[in-house]
């Protein structure tokens, strides 16, 4: 995940509230500094595993980002759902990260999602988020385009879907999803993240990219780093580890052992993966389904 820029004085994220974006951080509603740690809940494919919140919150980690669908691939989620959701993440003691799924791929998976299609399944179940904002945290959708040239709309699209979620009230924490499969390989998030922040009249957005496949070396990792540092971004990151809690640790500033993650499983079903973390930061990835 990559963190919003740095908020200037003249356009200060105060007027957030609960968990917001502060300069380089992200805080609570009290302003203690927040580092998410945590994995993936499947919850849209398996959502008889509610131990799983229990198992997760077990292993210390204080963050789950739960799959959600939003009716165009899967399932939409419904309003009572995710009530139930945001009820067992706060019984016990996570941060509840929200993601629609159906987004995944657009433009390269067939049936997958529009952000603006995300956005209306959101805007569909704001009564049930509203009062959240402390817990939840909306990711847009999941790896919202795919490889193909629709990658280039991502910039105006999820500065739509961050507007008509303002419009709506939702005042929660947002996170965007980078394009190309979350990979952002022709750094199209990382050359239009800071307008798409400033976009927002909450300034209280983060941006996500999945390193995987493409982030194959230290050196690719670090200069997708050093291009954000330079432009006066903050970041964070995510990526995944299928099937194992253990990695290889690619030589990185301030990498170390991914915790233990529990597989949740029932008839040998996994419902939540390991993942790889930053000292300074949180990470979340599960294997790419679809």
């Amino acid at each position: 995940m990559i963190a919003a820029p740095a908020v200037s004085a003249d356009t200060p994220a105060a007027a957030a509230v609960g968990l917001r974006v502060n300069g380089p951080r992200i805080v609570e509603a009290n302003g203690a500094t927040f580092v998410m740690r945590g994995v993936n809940h499947a919850y849209a494919w398996y959502p008889s595993q509610t131990s799983s919140f229990a198992n997760i919150k077990s292993f210390g980690a204080n963050t789950v980002r739960v799959v959600l669908g939003s009716g165009q691939r899967w399932s939409a989620t419904p309003a009572s759902e995710a009530s139930r959701i945001i009820g067992l993440c706060k019984q016990n003691r996570l941060i509840c990260v929200l993601e629609v799924h159906d987004t995944t791929g657009y433009g390269d998976q067939g049936g997958a999602a529009t952000l603006d299609q995300a956005a209306n399944y959101w805007v569909g179940i704001v009564n049930t988020l509203k009062g959240q904002e402390n817990y939840v945290v909306i990711n847009l959708g999941n790896e919202p385009f795919g490889n193909a040239s629709v990658s280039s709309r991502w910039a105006s699209s999820t500065t739509g879907a961050i507007r008509k979620l303002r419009s709506a009230g939702l005042q929660h924490l947002l996170m965007a999803d980078a394009p190309m499969w979350g990979q952002d390989w022709n750094n199209i998030m990382r050359n239009n993240a800071a307008s798409v922040f400033n976009s927002d009249p909450q300034r209280n957005t983060v941006f996500s990219v999945h390193m995987y496949g493409v982030y194959n070396t230290a050196a690719k990792v670090n200069a997708y780093f050093d291009a954000f540092r330079s432009a006066g971004l903050r970041w964070w990151w995510a990526s995944s580890v299928t099937g194992t809690a253990t990695a290889t640790r690619t030589r990185t500033r301030s990498w170390r052992r991914p915790r233990p993650a529990d597989s949740a499983t029932s008839g040998g079903r996994r419902a939540a993966t390991a993942a790889m973390w930053r000292t300074s930061t949180w990470s979340i990835r599960s294997t790419r389904r679809g």
